[in-house]
């Protein structure tokens, strides 16, 4: 199995799709399915079903998956220290962050990064945090942004602590609220848990007629349009100039949602992750180790 098998099992596992897969690869589909023959005759084994939905791995093909993610990240260590050790100073830094905070923070950072360190290469995924911690936990990437609580064995800063908010595009009271639409954010479970927490816990009544969207940008931009109510995190909130009032739980305290920088430190080896590191806590304020 070379580089470009690894890679073909990786976007197969993500796309689920043989069209959007050859899409990513830039194959045709025919080009693709004979690749992936290829593969199941060189290992003896079929690796997935076709179905009118998707793709579906077999036990097989579930396990060359696993160990191809194993293998991309042993490739992409080995490129980073031969990379460093071969003279060049600076290998590619490989930064997981979740979506939000690299929609709104982190173009600022990696800016003011880039300006300083010019030399170094940066891959940057955006996901959802859920699917950031899992990859870290694969390590997929040298260092992560987080947004949430959970456990990680490696080191874990807080760079940032946002409340949540009320969001109307006019002052309004609890009571005024039971006539004026909610718009429902559902891009994460915490931030959807959060809100009806308080939603519960706030209102005597049951929200209008609740829109919904997958889409923080989209929540806003309705809210800035006067179509209703939301409740958001500040971290999209620092140009709106609505009606916005911190939310607090049943026992007073602010609901709040903390950011997390992650790495391991045996990554601190690779100077890339270690000026990174180091720019962040300058530029946010950090939380130990």
């Amino acid at each position: 199995m070379d580089e470009k098998d690894i890679d073909t099992i990786l976007t197969l596992a993500e796309m689920q799709n043989l069209t959007r897969a050859a899409e990513r690869l830039y194959l045709t589909q025919p080009a693709l399915t004979k690749r992936i023959q290829h593969l199941e005759d060189d290992l003896g084994a079929p690796l997935l079903y076709r179905t009118p939905k998707g793709i579906i791995f077999t036990p097989e093909g579930e396990t060359v998956v696993e160990y191809a993610k194993a293998l991309s990240v042993t490739m992409r260590k080995m490129r980073e220290h031969i990379s460093t050790e071969h003279g060049n100073r600076y290998g590619p830094l490989h930064l997981g962050c979740a979506t939000q905070y690299a929609h709104y923070r982190l173009p600022r950072i990696l800016n003011g990064f880039l300006e300083k360190y010019p030399q170094i290469n940066v891959d940057v995924v955006a996901d959802r945090s859920i699917n950031i911690q899992r990859e870290m936990n694969r390590n997929s990437f040298s260092v992560a942004i987080i947004r949430g609580d959970f456990e990680w064995n490696g080191c874990k800063k807080m760079i940032s602590s946002e409340s949540y908010y009320l969001v109307c595009k006019h002052e309004t009271s609890n009571d005024q609220l039971r006539n004026i639409l909610y718009i429902h954010q559902k891009i994460d479970n915490l931030g959807q848990e959060l809100a009806d927490e308080w939603v519960r816990n706030n209102l005597s009544f049951e929200p209008r007629s609740r829109v919904e969207s997958n889409s923080i940008e989209v929540c806003l931009s309705m809210v800035n349009q006067g179509i209703g109510w939301a409740i958001l995190p500040g971290i999209c909130l620092e140009r709106f100039s609505g009606y916005k009032i911190p939310i607090y739980s049943k026992e007073g305290a602010p609901i709040v949602r903390n950011t997390y920088l992650c790495y391991k430190k045996s990554e601190l080896v690779l100077p890339q992750v270690k000026k990174f590191v180091e720019h962040i806590e300058m530029s946010e304020w950090t939380d130990g180790c």
